[in-house]
């Protein structure tokens, strides 16, 4: 189990979740308790898309964990992710979200943006080194196990 307890662990986890870092998305993640029920990822522009489509899914994943509290986190070009975040807590409900943030590598603000960003970095954060240190594979990017070949087994 990984534990952590600020925000630059909840912009950990992403990567650590969904096994890469996210490049151009929004995550939501819904947080029961101390542990972490669901990780989902949408691409930055997922508004542009079937956004109806997009919503029923993410309303029906949050539907199997109730009285979680959610966070959204974009991450990309900062306008393009606080957009995307605001869109997707607007149509989720304000009253859900109990914290929004927008990374750009190595820094972060929250959202609404109240000031300067705040440096972050993903390897130096405590819950980074508690994942490599339990073998949890994190990827740069979600084509890089796609592009890795597999072996037979037989």
């Amino acid at each position: 189990m990984l534990k952590g307890s600020s925000r630059t662990d909840l912009l950990c986890i992403p990567a650590i979740m969904l096994g890469f870092h996210p490049q151009d998305s929004c995550v939501v993640i819904a947080l029961k308790g101390a542990a972490v029920a669901m990780c989902a990822r949408v691409d930055l522009r997922w508004f542009a898309g079937d956004a109806e489509r997009t919503l029923r899914q993410l309303n029906n994943a949050l539907g199997n964990v109730p009285e979680a509290r959610i966070v959204l986190v974009g991450f990309g070009d900062p306008d393009d992710a606080s957009i995307s975040v605001a869109e997707l807590a607007d149509a989720l409900g304000w009253d859900r979200i109990a914290d929004a943030l927008i990374s750009q590598g190595d820094r972060y603000w929250v959202v609404p943006a109240t000031g300067a960003p705040i440096a972050f970095s993903f390897d130096r954060s405590a819950l980074a080194a508690q994942a490599v240190f339990q073998g949890i594979r994190i990827d740069a990017t979600r084509a890089e196990p796609l592009a890795a070949p597999v072996r037979a087994l037989w």
